[in-house]
């Protein structure tokens, strides 16, 4: 099957370096160069194939300042999944959550102008914004992602640097490759995909805690007490397991106290609690390369110090 090239405009994050592209094995981190105007994607709607209103779209790459490009994939499913695992990497990175509208095959770069380019050709001028691509040339398709306004971000963390970027590309090759191997971490990683756009805090707190606990699906019995167990033996160094074991059990007060309808008014920071922890959980099951079971974490407690 031939490969191909994606593209995912990344909305709320700004890119912080001086390049304009920068290229780690099959990603790409591109700045955003031009205005989209309505015009453009009215183009795009009547001469090309898209899956989603192009009215939407204007609003939903609004605050777009850069794009990603995934290069070798054989299908755009291919492509979303290795999109998915580079954010995550990013998220690993400190990265604020952030929103992708849609996928497209065509750069934003190249298809931003398309209307007065077109119109141009067409009266055989020559195009203020010259790229390759042109409606009598090439055919551009997109495809709806994340159809929201709505993200849960971390306001310091909204910038993108060349380091964070590359470290992320890394660690997203080895992340897939845990995606196919194991269901839970692929359910974690689907939760952390989606845990910014739900509504409300409280939501999101109950969806990252399903798929951690997903990740110990033997525990049954003293739930609390064992999940904070396996967490902290998954994810701290030694010295450090006492407090990130308190850290867990805080935080999975507050699931209960949602789920079971007593909380209080969930803040960010009870938020932002859970996602630390579901971070790290990601982060450990990379450096460890798999998933140990409960037995395994188990193993490693009492052993440790013998």
């Amino acid at each position: 099957m031939p490969e191909s090239s994606y593209f995912f405009p990344i909305s709320l994050i700004v890119p912080e370096f001086d390049r304009e592209t920068v290229c780690v094995g099959r990603f790409v981190l591109a700045k955003r160069k031009w205005n989209t105007s309505i015009f453009d994607l009215a183009t795009l709607a009547t001469k090309h194939s898209l899956h989603l209103p192009y009215q939407l779209m204007d609003v939903l790459i609004g605050k777009c300042n850069c794009e990603l490009q995934i290069n070798k994939a054989e299908t755009r499913e291919a492509a979303q999944l290795y999109f998915q695992s580079l954010r995550i990497g990013l998220y690993v990175q400190q990265v604020s959550p952030f929103l992708c509208p849609y996928v497209t095959n065509i750069s934003i770069n190249d298809y931003s102008g398309v209307n007065e380019r077109d119109t141009a050709l067409n009266q055989g001028k020559e195009p203020e914004f010259a790229t390759l691509f042109n409606s009598s040339n090439s055919k551009l398709e997109a495809w709806p992602v994340e159809l929201s306004l709505h993200c849960v971000v971390i306001p310091k963390s909204l910038n993108l640097t060349e380091r964070q970027f590359g470290e992320a590309a890394r660690f997203a090759e080895k992340w897939f490759g845990l995606c196919e191997k194991y269901p839970a971490v692929l359910a974690i990683s689907d939760a952390i995909t989606t845990a910014g756009r739900l509504e409300s805090y409280e939501q999101s707190i109950l969806h990252m805690w399903t798929a951690m606990e997903a990740l110990f699906p033997n525990v049954s019995s003293e739930v609390s007490f064992k999940i904070a167990l396996y967490l902290a033996q998954l994810c701290a160094p030694p010295s450090q397991k006492k407090v990130f074991h308190t850290q867990v059990k805080k935080a999975y007060g507050v699931r209960s106290s949602i789920a079971h309808g007593s909380s209080k008014r969930v803040k960010h920071e009870d938020w932002l609690q859970s996602w630390q922890l579901i971070i790290s959980c990601v982060s450990a099951i990379v450096e460890r390369d798999g998933l140990p079971s409960e037995e395994d974490l188990l193993d490693e407690l009492l052993c440790a110090g013998s």
